[in-house]
């Protein structure tokens, strides 16, 4: 049992390099095979870490870039599991593991996912590193740190640790973690609205995972660039993304980044006013996820209920929303169950249900403060009851919201923004509408603390 522990490590830790390359295609079946022996090993290791910390730690280790792009959920719990049976390791094989769990440990199969657990492994892996002067996987931790940064507001730190990182990289002449590197330097500058930077890296780390024949990578990038182009509300561009990113994955079967790439096109379709093509590819994306044990895919469920909305099919949009929020039970996923939540709210509204509209539109502020289709929304339900002041000051701080956090309105949350809008100057004028519209844009804080503190009317 011991040998065939480690011949099975030995066989992972070959397979750890050449995954990060051209080698997924050959690595990816070849590791499949041994997955009763991965499990009979692992097994083994658990029951022996008391005598034999190192064989566990090491085995894990090697599987966690496996275990992320084989798209294996309970990859970082196994890696978690063997670090909690195995406290004395060695530094060296502690510190490795510890990597491996802040990769396979991603929420989403997302490796520039934040998460503190994922960000705590990394930081602990680090320190180990630098005591053992092991430069290059120091830095490979520094890039995975430098994650946690994405989508806040001041990233500087995480710059200098990517910083820091390439230099290492250029030491050791390793272009994969380099382009791993502007990755997340692509996703930190999305996230502080630098888009013309954003996909200067972008475009830099797709020439590189290109050139080392790594389908994940290319297909990655311009997914995510696809993300950021659609944010930002360039359809086209995003679209034109999520295509090279599907074209990119197709051929090596249902990916995980193929439902997301699906969905994202859909989203993008139907925003471009295509109801019929949305639908197809939401279609496609929930059997892509089917394929890879999943219900359907959450994403796409919201995309089924923006749409049958747009139909105006309350029933269907209901179902589709209300079958999206149960996907996304569990998923750290917070702008798509915000977005699950104000569609429903929208469908309330519709029904003349009120008090359960702004319950939906609260629930998704306090899912993502700053999200500003929940206080246009909070609107439509302001002027449905007559109140066209706090009207006019919600969508005040929904526009300092979206500037702010670098949304612009796309056009179905325009749609609903302008009906608001227009039902409110119609009872309060343009010039008065105007003031109260500024004073909420100026204070949009204010707003926050109002809309998410005031108890719902009943």
């Amino acid at each position: 049992a011991r040998a065939h522990a480690g011949y099975l490590t030995d066989l992972a830790e070959q397979a750890e390099t050449e995954l990060r390359g051209d080698g997924q295609a050959r690595w990816l079946p070849r590791l499949a095979l041994e997955r009763e022996d991965i499990d009979a090993a692992l097994a083994w290791c658990t029951a022996h870490a008391p005598d034999e910390p190192d064989a566990g730690l090491r085995l894990v280790a090697s599987l966690g870039w496996y275990w992320y792009f084989a798209t294996h959920p309970d990859g970082g719990r196994r890696v978690a599991a063997v670090l909690g049976a195995a406290p004395g390791g060695s530094p060296a094989a502690r510190a490795r593991a510890l990597q491996a769990l802040a990769v396979a440990g991603r929420p989403g199969a997302c490796i520039v996912h934040p998460n503190p657990d994922c960000a705590a492994a990394a930081a602990q892996s680090r320190e180990l590193f630098a005591g053992l002067d092991e430069e290059f996987r120091a830095a490979l931790s520094d890039t995975l740190l430098a994650v946690e940064a994405i989508g806040s507001r001041d990233a500087a730190e995480a710059f200098a640790l990517l910083e820091r990182a390439d230099r290492q990289f250029a030491r050791d002449g390793d272009a994969w973690c380099a382009a791993l590197s502007d990755f997340v330097r692509l996703e930190l500058h999305a996230g502080t609205g630098d888009l013309d930077e954003a996909t200067a890296v972008g475009h830099r780390a797709l020439l590189a995972f290109r050139a080392l024949g790594d389908q994940w990578g290319v297909s990655a990038i311009q997914f995510h660039l696809g993300m950021a182009l659609h944010r930002a509300g360039r359809l086209a561009e995003a679209l034109a993304m999520y295509e090279g990113a599907l074209a990119s994955v197709r051929d090596v079967g249902p990916a995980n980044t193929v439902q997301y790439a699906l969905a994202g096109a859909g989203h993008v379709t139907l925003l471009l006013g295509d109801a019929d093509r949305a639908a197809a590819l939401f279609a496609e994306s929930h059997a892509v996820a089917r394929q890879l044990g999943a219900e359907g895919n959450p994403r796409a469920a919201v995309g089924d209920g923006l749409l049958a909305r747009e139909r105006d099919d309350l029933t269907a949009a209901r179902e589709r929303l209300t079958f999206a929020q149960q996907l996304l039970t569990g998923l750290t996923e917070p702008e798509w169950t915000a977005a699950a939540l104000v569609g429903l709210g929208h469908v309330a509204e519709a029904d003349g249900d009120l008090d359960s509209a702004e319950s939906f539109h609260r629930r998704a502020w306090q899912t993502v403060p700053g999200h500003a289709a929940a206080l246009e929304a909070l609107a439509c339900v302001s002027v449905a009851r007559g109140d066209s002041t706090e009207t006019a000051r919600l969508l005040g701080a929904a526009e300092a919201w979206r500037q702010r956090r670098h949304r612009p309105a796309n056009r179905l949350d325009r749609a609903d923004a302008e009906r608001a809008e227009q039902a409110a100057r119609a009872v309060l004028g343009d010039s008065e509408f105007d003031e109260v519209y500024r004073a909420g844009a100026a204070r949009p804080e204010a707003v926050l603390d109002d809309a998410d503190q005031v108890p719902a009317r009943r």
